[in-house]
């Protein structure tokens, strides 16, 4: 496993068993990471400060990808966000198509949060 990094990954996917994986797969390169269900208790996580970067399904209870997005660029212009879905008709920072590659995944991970 690598050595603990300071920058935390959002992860916010209503499927559990993919927010699981994820963040096990983002854990492995050192990343700290929260996650949740839905994109109004992102928000608030967002919210809170000290987020690094968020990986959010597209469609999701309560508030939808796109939605979540909108909102994080609109309070914290220079998050990266990634969305991870089958529909790859938007534009955040990246765009990752389920079912999803993870050496993709990983590579957007560390393009956007590393300078």
């Amino acid at each position: 496993m690598a050595e603990k990094s300071e920058k935390k990954v959002l992860i916010v996917d209503d499927d559990k068993a993919v927010r699981e994986t994820i963040e096990e797969i983002v854990d492995l390169k050192g990343y700290e990471t929260l996650s949740c269900s839905n994109g109004a208790k992102a928000l608030e996580i967002v919210q809170g400060g000290g987020i690094s970067l968020v990986i959010s399904d597209l469609n999701m209870p309560k508030m939808n990808g796109l939605d979540l997005n909108f909102r994080i660029k609109s309070q914290c212009p220079d998050l990266p966000v990634i969305i991870v879905t089958g529909d790859p008709n938007l534009m955040p920072d990246r765009i990752i198509e389920k079912p999803f590659n993870l050496q993709d995944l990983l590579e957007a991970v560390e393009k956007l949060i590393e300078p």
